[in-house]
């Protein structure tokens, strides 16, 4: 469903508030996190390859369509990033239990780790367990414009009409190689996670395919969207006795069971999310919106995890966890929201 007046589809934002949402439930280690795990990055990438429109015509659409990509996931992730380079230097040697559960790097902070970090971090290199979700970003960014480039090209050598099927082999071939590096290579395949990207691609080319036989599925189980998604979430249950996943650290199992909890998670939450649409107007409201600002609380929440423990802990207290998900999620939609009020005041007294 796309609203008229933003042109924005309803279900899918509805769809990333779930997941976000998830995605801060799991990292407090709450009931479920196991079944999360399963499908949570997955349903993200589906997503974006969801709203893939058009393959690039020409040389300067490409580097056009890139350069959109670097804006909207190259600089986020370097911002990010940096941002949390601060925080870790400002943290370190002062709030060891918080910044354990970031992850100390084995050298000692200074001036010089510091530049080296950011021009790491500007290589789009891996600086550590630390860099909180912002992999996410990295990750989607070499899928979608490495997509790009092959795309344009299949067009150019005559294969347009085929390049779906072309790239659906490309995706099978990349998570099989994907699978099988991390088998020997336990530790990474390099610095910029190369497995995970090589594992992500079919992920996204799913969302082409979904988009293509929407209109198709829906005839077929629109009225169903509740048993669909009740039934999605007991084959997930399911699953959790066979294996765990965490993308984030390369770990799928075997790319039969990767893409089958991908599949059933995404098809469980969109038709999750079709059916709070229907029925519960003012929690498809508030979902929608922080599916808006995914982004946000994807980098966001961790850190404000984190800024609540240190305050609790400076006044001598320890959190709820639970309570700590409910303030860490509401502070990060805060922030989104005051930088959007923020930059739509300055634009229109620009004006």
């Amino acid at each position: 469903m796309i609203t008229a007046s933003s042109n924005r589809n309803v279900t899918i934002d509805i769809l990333k508030g779930i997941g976000i949402l998830m995605v801060a439930w799991a990292h407090c280690k709450h009931p479920g996190t196991n079944w999360i795990h399963l499908f949570h990055m997955a349903i993200f990438i589906i997503a974006s390859g969801y709203f893939y429109k058009k393959r690039p015509d020409t040389l300067n659409d490409l580097v056009e369509k890139v350069l959109r990509k670097v804006k909207t996931l190259y600089v986020p992730y370097v911002i990010a990033n940096l941002l949390m380079t601060c925080f870790y230097c400002l943290i370190y040697g002062r709030f060891e239990n918080i910044a354990d559960s970031i992850g100390y790097d084995p050298d000692p902070v200074t001036m010089s780790f510091f530049i080296k970090r950011v021009l790491l971090q500007v290589l789009f290199v891996r600086v550590g367990p630390w860099e909180v979700q912002a992999w996410f970003l990295r990750n989607l960014f070499f899928v979608t414009v490495s997509f790009l480039i092959i795309d344009f090209f299949l067009g150019k050598i005559g294969l347009g009409k085929r390049s779906l099927q072309i790239h659906s082999i490309i995706g099978v071939i990349m998570l099989i190689v994907g699978f099988f590096t991390t088998c020997l290579i336990p530790q990474g395949a390099a610095a910029y996670n190369i497995e995970r990207y090589l594992m992500s691609y079919l992920l996204y080319v799913l969302g082409i395919w979904y988009h293509a036989y929407e209109v198709r599925l829906e005839k077929v189980l629109k009225k169903g969207n509740l048993l669909v998604a009740i039934a999605g979430g007991f084959i997930l249950l399911l699953l959790t006795n066979y294996g765990e996943i965490s993308l984030m650290m390369a770990q799928i199992v075997n790319p039969a069971f990767f893409l089958l909890c991908s599949i059933v998670g995404w098809m469980m939450i969109i038709h999750l999310a079709d059916f709070v649409n229907d029925n519960f107007k003012c929690s498809a409201l508030i979902l929608a919106k922080f599916g808006e600002k995914s982004i946000w609380v994807l980098l966001l929440h961790m850190w404000t995890f984190w800024l609540i423990r240190i305050s609790f802990q400076r006044m001598g207290k320890i959190i709820n966890p639970y309570l700590m998900f409910v303030l860490g999620v509401i502070l990060s939609m805060m922030i989104a929201l005051s930088y959007e009020w923020i930059m739509g005041f300055i634009k229109k007294e620009s004006n």
